[in-house]
């Protein structure tokens, strides 16, 4: 590999590091990363093409650096939470609301009597008229 490819590959490496980091490509930060990518890089080469053998330690200690500085790749979690709200009609403003009551097991209450047997006499409504509230 000539001097102007390894160069190219080098500014290369920078902004990919640079964006993956989210820190623009002149940082020490993005240098410094890309030197130990390309440093990786080259253990694995010499490793494929069977040119020695690496030391596993240095090809360790070349990991553990990376992951201090590169992002884990893990996504993010995400919680969801929905919440009951009642709102008003008018002005959409929100109300609060109660919780429904928990129905607790028991015994079934009793079914409710007719109204003959609890002496009850139905009043007559009286007839409703525009003057006197109908619609």
């Amino acid at each position: 590999m000539s001097t102007n490819s390894r160069v190219d590959k080098y500014r290369k490496t920078i902004r990919a590091t640079a964006k993956q980091l989210g820190v623009p490509p002149s940082s020490e930060l993005a240098r410094h990363v890309s030197l130990l990518k390309m440093m990786r890089e080259q253990i694995e080469i010499r490793l494929i093409d069977g040119r020695g053998d690496p030391d596993p330690d240095s090809l360790l200690k070349l990991d553990a650096a990376l992951h201090q500085y590169m992002p884990t790749g893990e996504p993010a979690g995400v919680q969801l939470t929905i919440q009951v709200a009642k709102l008003c009609a008018k002005c959409r403003a929100e109300l609060e609301v109660e919780p429904p009551p928990v129905a607790e097991e028991g015994p079934s209450p009793p079914p409710p009597k007719s109204p003959a047997s609890l002496n009850v006499v139905p009043l007559k409504q009286p007839q409703r008229t525009i003057d006197n509230g109908a619609p």
